[in-house]
């Protein structure tokens, strides 16, 4: 017998009731020319990055992601596109720079004015490596997946 998961409902509900819990971690994004600019991040998103807003807020992603680790670069780049092309993303990664040892479930919203994009909402849960142990070692030794709502 053969068992179908929706992997984004799944996703969305986790986000959901941590929401609920522990308030958002939002961040917004938007496209000048071909970079995507990172154009506000909430608190409890940077406390979790180790961060200052003035390190990540008006930055260029691909010029500036040591913040999440530089190897996230590219494949943040192809994301952020598929965001900005109308589609809602949901992907995950492991900030390489954290000392927490975090998965982050992250969900790209596309806001749109007059049919097209005019910014991308992000939502994210941080999963910690003590509460998802057996979790965190199978999803950190993927490499980050994206899932589409068309």
């Amino acid at each position: 017998m053969k068992t179908e998961i929706d992997v984004f409902s799944f996703f969305q509900k986790i986000m959901k009731q941590f929401e609920e819990k522990y308030g958002k971690m939002t961040f917004s994004f938007k496209k000048k020319n071909e970079d995507f600019i990172i154009t506000d991040i909430n608190d409890s998103f940077l406390s979790i990055l180790e961060v200052q807003k003035g390190e990540v807020v008006g930055k260029i992603v691909s010029d500036n992601t040591s913040w999440i680790g530089n190897d996230l670069d590219i494949k943040l780049g192809e994301i952020y596109s598929l965001a900005w092309s109308g589609k809602t993303v949901v992907f995950y990664c492991t900030p390489t720079i954290n000392k927490s040892n975090i998965l982050l479930i992250t969900t790209l919203t596309p806001i749109l004015s007059n049919n097209k994009v005019h910014e991308v909402l992000g939502s994210c849960v941080p999963l910690n490596k003590g509460k998802f142990n057996k979790e965190f070692i199978i999803l950190k030794s993927l490499k980050p997946f994206i899932i589409l709502k068309e």
